[in-house]
């Protein structure tokens, strides 16, 4: 009888301390997640509001050369 009452309150104790162990590990993990985000969006609004930058990337010729209209794919009809 001893050990069911003390195995019961090793659980209940154990399943408390591990809520508020979660629950401090959830919110300590979503406010570094906010924070970077934060930080990483203040990084970028360094610009000059209402300034425009173009990245231009290479052209690939070589595909647009050898591209004529795809490859020929017989089919058949099925009724």
């Amino acid at each position: 009888m001893k050990f069911i009452i003390i195995t019961l309150l090793v659980i209940f104790i154990f399943g408390k301390v591990f809520k508020y162990a979660f629950k401090y590990w959830v919110m300590s993990t979503l406010q570094k997640s906010q924070n970077q985000g934060f930080n990483s969006q203040n990084n970028q609004q360094t610009k000059k509001e209402g300034s425009i930058h173009i990245n231009q990337t290479e052209k690939k010729e070589s595909n647009l050369k050898g591209n004529k209209g795809g490859e020929y794919i017989d089919y058949e009809i099925v009724k």
